[in-house]
């Protein structure tokens, strides 16, 4: 298995568009780095880039200190699984598996070993891999798809989307089952998806992308509790960061809206901030919550979660805020005090949207 290490890497198109810019990436042996980002972030030009699809315009790629930029894919020992599983009609699940052995020209015993290990990993029977693709699941197509990544061993394994069109109910299931098999072969990993809760749920460190860049990389809960700036905080998480405007007031206070919160310990000047509130930091208030905590507004939408309820809630002259209750369930259009956690509040530069401080 390979340490991967991106310096300088960068991606311009033949029509001058930037793809990827100026990217540093480390990815440990034996790690799983989650790529998140929205659609056209270069996640996926990373992942091309690495396996060899695509040369950098700039910057260097190492494998364990090693330059491959002139490898090809075979050389660099890379396997990828993308978004389609792409397994050939005609040959059956455990066909499609041997098929990189059979290119390989590797014994046919010894194909038969490989293809039931891969098989076993992924607790593919019999009865699937007697099959071919069309009579196979999405879930199990992809499966096989995984296995056929696998069979070889890779140094670097690429995953692009692998869950995308497969339903809710066996994405959870299939997630599992590749952070599962990542972790025996202890094969390094980059991982790119469009859902956040995904990237959060299977990665060891996660790198947010954001118009070629990267924006914050680190542990998927220090991203979560500390974003570098709006678009971060904004992008993880279930509901999203509310964002809002406010004012920094003289005699720490921070006025969002027609509230004027009572907040110790604000840095920096007074003046205009961008505040992040989270849900689960802003609910009703209870009898005798001091005022000066509280935001007041109005019920605009109600969610039910089961074991809560989302209130998405309209401040006057401030935007919308999200509160999680599992108290009585208000009526839409009614009244509402909010209180908020001070020492979760998140400052935001209005200007640039990076991280100030949070409170």
């Amino acid at each position: 298995m390979a340490a991967i290490r991106l310096r300088g890497v960068s991606k311009v198109e033949t029509d001058g568009t930037v793809s990827v810019a100026d990217v540093d990436l480390d990815v440990a042996e034996g790690e799983l780095v989650a790529l998140v980002g929205p659609s056209g972030a270069g996640k996926t030009t990373v992942l091309r880039l690495v396996a060899g699809l695509d040369s950098p315009t700039t910057g260097e790629i190492r494998f364990d200190g090693e330059r491959v930029e002139q490898l090809t894919v075979a050389q660099r020992g890379v396997a990828m699984v993308a978004q389609e599983a792409g397994l050939f009609p005609h040959r059956t699940a455990a066909g499609n598996i041997e098929f990189p052995l059979l290119l390989q020209r590797v014994p046919a015993g010894e194909r038969r070993r490989r293809v039931g290990a891969a098989a076993g990993r992924l607790h593919l029977g019999r009865g699937v891999l007697a099959r071919r693709p069309r009579e196979l699941s999405a879930g199990h197509r992809h499966l096989v798809a995984t296995g056929r990544s696998l069979v070889r061993t890779p140094r670097v394994w690429l995953v692009d989307e692998p869950l995308a069109q497969v339903d809710q109910a066996a994405r959870r299931e299939l997630r599992a089952e590749l952070v599962r098999v990542q972790r025996e072969m202890g094969v390094s990993t980059i991982y790119v998806t469009n859902d956040q809760a995904e990237a959060m749920a299977v990665a060891d460190r996660l790198v947010v992308m954001r118009k070629g860049r990267i924006e914050q990389e680190g542990a998927p809960l220090d991203l979560y509790q500390r974003p570098a700036s709006a678009f971060v905080a904004s992008f993880l998480g279930t509901p999203p960061m509310a964002l809002l405007p406010a004012t920094i007031e003289e005699g720490s206070g921070l006025r969002i809206g027609r509230d004027l919160l009572a907040v110790d310990g604000l840095e920096g000047a007074p003046g205009p901030v961008t505040v992040g509130l989270r849900a689960e930091h802003v609910v009703p208030a209870s009898p005798g919550t001091p005022f000066t905590r509280c935001l007041h507004g109005t019920v605009a939408r109600v969610e039910e979660h089961g074991s809560h309820r989302l209130l998405f809630c309209r401040l006057p002259q401030a935007g919308e805020v999200v509160a999680r209750s599992s108290g009585p369930r208000p009526g839409i259009g009614d009244s509402i005090e909010l209180a908020v956690a001070p020492s979760h509040l998140h400052l935001f530069d209005p200007q640039t949207g990076r991280r100030r401080s949070s409170v």
